[in-house]
């Protein structure tokens, strides 16, 4: 069986993205290491009803997602 390697710039930039992963599982990592300190609102559940009551279509955990500032939706 013949394997097929791209050309030198391929390889370059398939290269370049696994070490950008690696960087990024590297932050990853050493965030979630770290003690979280992230307040929880009081009135989450209050939040999230509003948001539902606005945006019915979107399910519970992308509401808390757009509160929490993942989604700029």
């Amino acid at each position: 069986m013949h394997k097929l390697i791209p050309a030198r710039n391929g390889l370059a930039a398939a290269y370049r993205l696994f070490k950008r992963g690696v960087a990024i599982r590297t932050l990853v990592e050493t965030e979630l290491a770290k003690p979280d300190g992230i307040r929880v609102p009081t009135d989450l559940d209050k939040q999230v009803r509003a948001y539902l009551a606005d945006h019915p279509d979107v399910p519970w955990d992308a509401a808390v997602a757009r509160i929490a500032g993942w989604t700029k939706r």
